[in-house]
């Protein structure tokens, strides 16, 4: 085989594609909560004022309920840049919370929310005590999904949904705004107890052109088959840079995230740092046999 020839054979080895790549872990770092910085942290914003949230370095973000419904908004790319995904490929949102209670959390239909959304068509908000649960011209033109459930009692009716109305809507704070793609029953076993660390994923896949499949799942303590996934085939969301959590009034007293992480996954072939490795020694090695072939001619 001539030197070229290796060469082309070398640059055509097969290259393992990535199964899934981190593309935000927020990173709870002091003075950042309303600083957006590329993939650790997220510009964070309350419904209520600031007093409401507590910030944690490197640790957390708690936001306080109070008497009312309180919604926490995170951007996790600048303004216009929002995550498009191509057939193919998808998001997975994790995201670690802890219920703040002393006593029992309170049973309440859809009393906790978390949604992604995309506000590319939108204005962002300039600060906090913005997106409530009133009416507003705020988060107008926010499309996206969100998993709405029960945190009391049996922790039934678990459901994914889709903001269809964006004009003068509350944002996650009313479930007027959103039609309902499916929902399902209560867990296989356990329910939600205060004090207690939940894991929560959300996984968006498009599938076609028009088709997205959802899926909603929320794990911890003693809670297991909590899960929903549906399918979207009429006007699907596929862009995505903003992230959001509402508590109802009184079904807790705050709420920690001690996690947010957005990871990418898709069809594209993207070379690992040990193939590069492999490719470029080869073709390094092929060209000192050239060289040295030359030097003894």
């Amino acid at each position: 085989m001539s030197k070229l020839r290796l060469i082309a054979a070398l640059c055509t080895l097969p290259v393992a594609a990535a199964a899934q790549t981190t593309i935000f872990n927020e990173a709870f770092a002091s003075g950042q909560r309303a600083t957006f910085t590329y993939f650790t942290s997220a510009d964070w914003h309350s419904s209520s004022t600031s007093d409401t949230i507590t910030y944690t370095d490197a640790a957390s973000i708690t936001q306080a309920t109070g008497g009312s419904g309180r919604t926490l908004t995170g951007f996790f790319t600048p303004h216009g840049n929002a995550q498009s995904l191509a057939v193919g490929e998808a998001l997975t949102f994790t995201f670690n919370i802890t219920f703040n209670r002393d006593i029992a959390l309170t049973a309440n239909s859809n009393n906790f929310r978390f949604g992604v959304f995309d506000s590319t068509t939108g204005a962002r908000p300039a600060g906090d005590s913005t997106g409530g649960t009133s009416a507003s011209t705020v988060f107008d033109n926010y499309f996206g999904y969100a998993g709405m459930l029960n945190l009391g009692g049996g922790a039934n009716s678990l459901s994914i949904r889709e903001r269809t109305s964006v004009s003068n809507q509350a944002f996650l704070g009313a479930t007027t705004p959103y039609t309902t793609l499916g929902s399902t029953g209560s867990p296989t076993s356990g329910s939600f107890v205060q004090n207690t660390l939940y894991t929560g994923v959300m996984t968006l896949t498009r599938t076609a052109s028009s088709t997205m499949d959802l899926s909603f799942s929320i794990t911890g303590g003693t809670l297991s088959g909590f899960s929903i996934s549906r399918q979207d085939t009429s006007s699907i969301v596929s862009s995505f840079d903003t992230f959001a959590f509402h508590l109802n009034s009184s079904t807790a007293d705050s709420y920690t995230l001690s996690q947010v992480k957005v990871d990418y996954s898709g069809i594209s072939p993207i070379p690992e740092p040990s193939t590069y490795a492999v490719i470029f020694g080869a073709i390094a090695l092929v060209g000192v046999a050239i060289r040295r072939r030359r030097a003894q001619h």
